[in-house]
């Protein structure tokens, strides 16, 4: 696998604390743009962790990789 690490010095942040994923089952008038972005890595992703280190957002994860 991949494994990446994402850091900044942002405000404190932990985007996967409360993680909603949008409601698609209705008719398309009424989806919400946007939002799939976190909960997509959190799905394809394995090991994922955050915390907060040294005054920076630390993300971390295993992005598996397939080979034939």
């Amino acid at each position: 696998g991949l494994d990446v690490v994402y850091e900044d010095a942002a405000f404190e942040y932990n985007p996967f604390a409360d993680v909603k994923t949008p409601d698609y089952s209705g008719p398309m008038e009424t989806w919400q743009i946007g939002g799939l972005g976190v909960p997509m890595v959190m799905e394809l992703t394995r090991g994922l962790s955050y915390e907060r280190r040294d005054g920076r957002n630390r993300i971390s994860f295993t992005l598996p990789v397939e080979t034939t």
